[in-house]
């Protein structure tokens, strides 16, 4: 039977040092954001240049949950997990990449979904990258979603410390996002100049990857209105030569992705995007 009761045990040293170091170094959340203190990194990355903000210093060598700090415990079924938003720390493998990898691009699943997206209303655009290279894999502590009935921002995420070998997540530093207004359906003409065209900032979601992240509407640019638009996602050196999504493709050479949605009347919308998670939740597939 699944218990919600949180169970907060405090070991007797507390690991100060460790518990707020933060390299790479970066801002959270991305479009501008305030710097924010990164989750526990769950899923291996190879970072290329700065990346956002970890709890525990990048390394080679993965680091398990345990009694260093104030460990937050959830009993659920009948397992007990240490809570991604407590001070307990741990981190997948983490390591320095390099410039011109070869990635697979997974945009968020609220733009690639079957859900709808409505005007006048902040839309979340997330994409995450990973290596194609599959002999390369790292360890893994995957993040479990423990409130299943909550909303995804609001819910409680964890891991009981079990390891899987997934390939690497990677994170470039300067990366780039356009948003642009479809002139006719094919947006074969984008109005110019776009709505947006500046960086997508990086962050640790709540299931412990590394994703870009922009929040349309909520600062940079007004809320979304009706109609069809084209979203961009522009490395700065890495080889996109594969897309998650049958909705996105890939840009000639390689050199970028985009996906096109419909944003439809408040309150209703037209299919073409997704309603799927809300800001700041995460986005892609879980892997």
């Amino acid at each position: 039977m699944k218990r919600k009761i949180l169970i907060i045990a405090v070991a007797t040293a507390l690991g100060a040092g460790s518990a707020l170091a933060a390299p790479p170094p970066g801002k959270g959340g991305g479009g501008g954001e305030e710097e924010t203190l990164g989750n526990n990194l769950s899923v291996p990355t190879l970072f290329v240049g700065t990346g956002p903000a970890l709890r525990i210093p990048c390394a080679n060598t993965p680091k398990a949950p345990g009694w260093d700090g104030i460990a937050a415990w959830y009993p659920y079924e009948d397992d007990l997990y240490w809570l991604q938003k407590s001070v307990a720390t741990w981190s997948a493998t983490c390591a320095n990449g390099s410039p011109n990898m070869d990635v697979s691009a997974d945009w968020g699943d609220n733009l690639t979904g079957d859900g709808r997206l409505s005007a006048g209303r902040p839309i979340r655009v997330e994409m995450r990258l990973s290596s194609t290279a599959s002999e390369t894999t790292g360890v893994s502590f995957p993040i479990t979603k423990l409130t299943p009935d909550v909303e995804d921002r609001l819910a409680t995420y964890g891991t009981n410390g079990a390891t899987t070998l997934p390939s690497f997540a990677v994170y470039e530093e300067g990366a780039q996002l356009t948003i642009a207004r479809c002139v006719g359906d094919d947006c074969s003409k984008l109005e110019s100049p776009p709505i947006y065209n500046g960086p997508m900032g990086g962050e640790v979601n709540s299931t412990g990857a590394v994703v870009y992240g922009y929040n349309w509407g909520i600062k940079n640019t007004g809320t979304p209105a009706n109609g069809k638009y084209r979203l961009t996602f522009t490395p700065r050196t890495a080889h996109i030569v594969h897309v998650a999504d049958t909705k996105a493709s890939i840009c000639d050479y390689s050199k970028c992705t985009y996906v096109d949605i419909v944003v439809g009347s408040a309150g209703g919308g037209k299919p073409g995007g997704g309603g799927g998670k809300p800001p700041g939740a995460g986005g892609g597939k879980p892997r």
